[in-house]
């Protein structure tokens, strides 16, 4: 299972609309500061991302939830995002 962490920012009877960090492999090694991958990063990646879910348990404005996503669920969203571009090139 892929689990982050999220703050619920508003509510809804049918949504709730959560914020998380967007978290990146680059940043995390010695070399960060002089790599342009990790600069292209800085300039294109937004560092927080807003979701809006069904609402599903009752939470309030605040409480922080842990979102999860199946490997398999994972994998196909891979498969749909990644496949047909490689087919097509």
């Amino acid at each position: 299972m892929v689990e982050t962490q999220a703050k619920v920012i508003s509510v809804s009877e049918q949504a709730v609309t959560v914020t998380a960090q967007r978290s990146t492999a680059c940043g995390g090694c010695q070399s960060s500061e002089a790599c342009g991958t990790s600069s292209l990063s800085k300039l294109f990646v937004r560092n927080t991302v807003e979701l809006t879910i069904p609402n599903t348990h009752p939470v309030e404005v605040g409480d922080e939830v842990v979102l999860g996503l199946s490997e398999t669920a994972f994998i196909k969203q891979l498969l749909v995002a990644y496949f047909p571009p490689l087919i097509m090139m």
